[in-house]
């Protein structure tokens, strides 16, 4: 069952993290799962299989009535394998990232409990697109929330051309869903769905060894130009998805961090993946 929950962390002694720190998120949540499953940490390790989550960096919250001596930051992870649940709804009551020490205060599982947790059965996400209980509409809105890239012949790609957007999630969904999304969706996503609005910004980020990476953070908006309901609700099923699959390259490590905006909502671009501004 695919799942979305936040650790609420509040900075306890060292100073805020600079730069980018997906991978010290990434590191934490690893020596979580080490401590409670060693062969099943030792298996995410596996250069050869797709990464059964995703890792959030720090988000930090900046309403006007925390107290801003002690902030406040969250942590996101989505999980597509059931193992590692426990390593996200059990976390120590203290926590180490980037040389700062925070408390958890609270893990957070449900919509209700914030926007970005939730979680869902593979066949809740299919159900209303297989049985066509929706309409597979116009258009499809995604709000990409962290900086997101895509390799492609050796190189960067920080454009969200549909098809490498909806390519990327159906390549995650296929490997862990129990059931398949048509290869062929990419190629009616090249050539029948174009971009009917966006408002992007790209965002460098460091990742190892002086390494940097740009990527693009804002929303954008697809429409299909050909008609097609089989391959209009795949596509709607993967931008479903995307909140637990993560799109793009390095998801591991905070990238990627995408949801579907419905109709009517509005997003600024100083919004994170907290919700907040």
């Amino acid at each position: 069952m695919p799942a979305s929950v936040l650790w609420r962390l509040r900075l306890e002694s060292g100073h805020e993290p600079c730069g980018w720190s997906g991978r010290a998120v990434h590191a934490l949540f690893l020596r979580c799962v080490a401590e409670r499953d060693s062969e099943l940490a030792r298996s995410l390790h596996d250069p050869d299989i797709p990464r059964p989550f995703t890792c959030s960096a720090l988000i930090w919250s900046r309403t006007k009535e925390e107290d801003r001596s002690w902030p406040v930051a969250f942590v996101r992870f989505t999980l597509l394998d059931e193992r590692l649940l426990p390593c996200a709804l059990e976390p120590p009551g203290r926590v180490e990232v980037g040389g700062a020490s925070f408390a958890v205060e609270a893990v957070l599982r449900s919509a209700g409990e914030h926007p970005w947790a939730g979680e869902a059965s593979w066949w809740a996400l299919v159900r209303p697109w297989l049985q066509q209980e929706r309409p597979v509409g116009e258009k499809v809105a995604l709000h990409f929330a962290s900086p997101t890239t895509f390799r492609s012949h050796g190189m960067f790609l920080p454009l969200p051309l549909p098809e490498v957007v909806f390519g990327s999630l159906l390549q995650r969904w296929n490997a862990f869903a129990p059931v398949a999304v048509r290869p062929d969706v990419v190629e009616y996503c090249r050539q029948s769905v174009g971009i009917a609005r966006h408002r992007l910004q790209t965002e460098a980020i460091s990742l190892k060894e002086g390494s940097r990476i740009v990527g693009f953070k804002g929303f954008c908006v697809f429409h299909f130009l050909e008609r097609d309901p089989l391959f209009q609700a795949q596509v709607q099923l993967l931008a479903d998805a995307a909140f637990y699959l993560g799109v793009g390259y390095q998801t591991a490590v905070g990238m990627g961090q995408v949801r579907r905006l419905r109709p009517g909502a509005r997003v600024s671009l100083g919004e994170d993946v907290d919700g907040e501004r």
